[in-house]
């Protein structure tokens, strides 16, 4: 489809700021600036009036959506383990990734605990439960672990750990993720 003023080559926009557009807000609260459509070698074709994010696009935008599970072990004198599992950063986590719609919730959290985690087993509340951090939301289900694997899809970049619910606020530096273990706890 042509727009007006467009030759039939592939436009692509560079979004520019030039100072007598940079304070102006257009209605749903974005930057207004200008753009250049350029052609596919970068030759610059002409000047059109574009709509940009701000720079703080985090208060804008929706919080990220994040399935995983509470991996648990019952002992033998009742007490129970979590396991949890480093980032890249060393900080301790629960897995947890991107909901993939054609497996749907359950199967996503049991995925992750999968590939991050090496670890099968049974969600034991189908309901989960919802927490809401600063950067995302987390839709988390129990999971009673079956078996814990030698080998995993991403045992290269991450470690695993056994901790006691009580000990999560020492490992887990997450509030949401502490409150779900606390959770599984009582």
């Amino acid at each position: 489809m042509r727009q007006e003023g467009y030759s039939s080559a592939k436009h692509y926009m560079i979004h520019v700021q030039i100072p007598p557009f940079q304070n102006r807000i257009d209605p749903e609260g974005r930057k207004i600036g200008f753009g250049l459509a350029c052609d596919q070698w970068g030759r610059i074709d002409k000047k059109v009036p574009t709509a940009s994010f701000s720079i703080n696009r985090r208060n804008e935008m929706a919080k990220n959506k994040k399935w995983g599970v509470v991996p648990y072990r019952e002992k033998e004198d009742g007490t129970i383990d979590i396991l949890v599992v480093s980032t890249a950063k060393d900080n301790w986590i629960l897995p947890k990734g991107n909901l993939i719609k054609r497996i749907g919730k359950k199967r996503t959290a049991l995925r992750e605990a999968f590939e991050e985690a090496g670890v099968l087993g049974k969600i034991t509340d189908k309901k989960g439960e919802t927490y809401e951090g600063k950067e995302e939301t987390l839709h988390l289900y129990p999971m009673k672990v079956k078996t814990l694997l030698a080998v995993w899809p991403e045992q290269t970049k991450r470690k695993r750990r056994w901790i006691r619910p009580e000990k999560a606020g020492r490992w887990i530096k997450r509030k949401s993720m502490q409150k779900a273990v606390l959770a599984l706890k009582t």
